[in-house]
């Protein structure tokens, strides 16, 4: 993909968080009211993307093969992804600070602003949001066990109830028999759907747009812990993940579009979990902000130049 191609589409996007940003600054929004876009965006829009996803999927087993890649190279590289984020901060002093920045290290926003691109850049290739939702899976599993595992040092905390019950998880549940069965919907049940599952760009952009309303933005360069997270999150766990992927590539042969989704999903921002999770689980809530919020604003750079590498892997 083109530097400058991919710099307008993910410019595109940001854009969609401007409005947010500025209602932020203005104090125009209540309090909690992009805690509730997150609850709308998790529990509604994500679900109807996969279902309206899955419906427009062709079914055969080539697909099914790679859903099931899909679920187990994201737990090998989210797992691999871990132990490169440990590496580098191994220097750093142990804290809670350092904890945050190894989760933003290797957990990706791969659901807020994962998929937003991945329906950015396949608009024609419903597949490819198919793979996505079967990263979330992954995803979740390492959320909910290493992660916080990693904020905490305290494996009473590891949920693996929660690592497989949740929306994202449900969603796939649902839509995994109309994929299979080729169930068909009428026509006004399809834009509904399609309705509700558009939602998900404009309200995981905005929602951005009002966290970095929330913070001012010149405490966010005061902390190496931050710097250094965002260099280990946008450039080398997005290298480590292209290497992986292209050696797997040459022994495992994978379809085009699964190895690049993958490899977004991977290049994205410090998740946004990171933060709701120091907040749950006692963790450094002020400092897993500033690394999540520094790594979503200089991600706008590092994706274009990351996606350099796709045609690689085709």
């Amino acid at each position: 993909m083109g530097f400058l191609t991919s710099l307008i589409n993910v410019g595109l996007l940001f854009a969609l968080g401007v409005p947010g940003y500025i209602l932020g600054k203005l104090k125009m929004l209540p309090g909690g009211f992009s805690d509730g876009l997150a609850t709308i965006l998790l529990y509604v829009a994500f679900p109807f993307v996969t279902i309206s996803t899955f419906i427009r999927t062709d079914f055969d087993s080539e697909l099914l093969v790679n859903m099931g890649l899909m679920v187990f190279l994201g737990i090998a590289l989210l797992i691999g992804s871990y132990y490169i984020s440990l590496l580098c901060f191994k220097p750093l002093q142990k804290s809670p600070a350092q904890k945050a920045g190894i989760a933003s290290g290797y957990m990706s926003n791969s659901a807020f602003m994962g998929i937003p691109i991945i329906q950015t850049f396949f608009p024609d290739k419903p597949a490819a949001v198919v793979y996505a939702t079967m990263f979330g899976i992954a995803y979740n599993v390492i959320a909910w066990t290493l992660m916080v595992y990693t904020l905490t040092g305290d494996k009473k905390y590891i949920s693996l109830k929660a690592a497989l019950l949740n929306p994202g998880t449900f969603s796939v549940i649902i839509a995994l028999p109309i994929l299979f069965f080729d169930i068909n919907f009428p026509d006004p049940a399809l834009r509904v759907f399609d309705w509700l599952g558009n939602l998900t760009s404009p309200l995981a952009m905005f929602i951005v747009g009002i966290r970095l309303a929330d913070i001012r933005l010149h405490t966010i360069f005061t902390s190496i812990v931050v710097y250094w997270s965002s260099v280990v999150k946008l450039v080398i766990v997005p290298l480590f993940s292209f290497l992986i992927i292209f050696l797997t590539n040459l022994f495992l042969p994978m379809s085009g579009v699964l190895a690049i989704v993958m490899y977004i999903l991977m290049m994205m921002p410090s998740a946004s979990f990171v933060i709701v999770f120091s907040e749950k689980f006692g963790g450094d809530r002020d400092t897993s902000v500033k690394c999540v919020l520094f790594s979503t604003l200089i991600s706008i750079i590092t994706i274009p130049v990351m996606l350099l590498f796709s045609g690689a892997l085709f």
